[in-house]
């Protein structure tokens, strides 16, 4: 089973929005302490088949042009910021910082405290995809 797999099996909603087996745990032991109202059913999915995916702009060009666009969306802090404190409730963010020429490659990085998912990219095109919610994450 993969890791998307997994994370998708400690939910109580499904990406799809359907209620889950946690989910009826979850309102099994809330419904003990209190009055709970009825979900409605799980809907039908429909299938659309496959869609095709051209490569539009890079991420690394996107985040040069989007001050263009809105000033606004760029915060500047000294520690990465939860989404939310920056206004944004939904979708995703881009952390860039700028890592010393004095660190050797390949190096360390603690990332603590997040809370979906963290794509990390480097300008060479290395990515590395921490995915499980968790309170410290370490890797090379």
């Amino acid at each position: 089973m993969g890791q998307d797999d997994e994370l998708r099996l400690r939910r109580p909603l499904s990406e799809a929005g359907d209620t889950t087996w946690k989910y009826q745990l979850l309102r099994d032991v809330i419904s003990n302490y209190s009055k709970i109202h009825e979900v409605p059913e799980n809907t039908t999915k429909q299938h659309v088949g496959p869609v095709l995916l051209e490569k539009f702009i890079d991420i690394f060009d996107m985040v040069k042009l989007l001050p263009q666009y809105d000033p606004e969306c760029v915060v500047e802090s000294e520690f990465p910021l939860p989404m939310e404190q920056m206004g944004q409730n939904h979708g995703i963010v881009v952390y860039q910082t700028t890592i010393p020429d004095a660190v050797s490659l390949p190096a360390n990085i603690d990332i603590e405290l997040y809370g979906d998912r963290v794509y990390v990219m480097t300008e060479d095109g290395d990515v590395r995809l921490v995915q499980e919610t968790a309170l410290i994450k370490h890797f090379q």
